[in-house]
């Protein structure tokens, strides 16, 4: 896998996540340009769904949640913010699949989810 940047993670997401290339697409469509933040959302929506489809061993979730443990890992502190700021915080517990969502966490994720709370 390709070291992530602010700049390449959201082409990342929409080329490594099977399905999320939809999303993606009419999150440009709809903002004439891609926005991090609110695309981070977007993937939240789309996670909790397929989550609430397929369980804990959906390929979708796997392949999200790689990308976004090597975000939280990488050297750009602007990646990381927007995993952090606008991924981990757009979670809800109160969502009865948010513990299928942090049991996939990996030790960077879920270092700062614990900062988070």
């Amino acid at each position: 896998m390709t070291e992530s940047t602010y700049d390449t993670f959201p082409q990342q997401l929409r080329i490594s996540v099977p399905g999320f290339d939809r999303v993606y697409d009419e999150h440009v469509l709809d903002n004439d340009e891609v926005l991090p933040h609110v695309l981070m959302g977007d993937l939240v929506r789309f996670l909790l769904d397929d989550v609430q489809v397929h369980g804990a061993g959906s390929p979708v979730l796997r392949a999200a949640m790689a990308l976004l443990e090597s975000a939280m890992g990488s050297p750009d502190p602007k990646l990381q913010e927007v995993v952090a700021v606008s991924f981990l915080e757009s979670l809800d517990p109160a969502d009865p699949n948010f513990l299928v969502i942090r049991r996939s966490f990996g030790p960077w994720l879920e270092e700062q989810y614990r900062k988070y709370q």
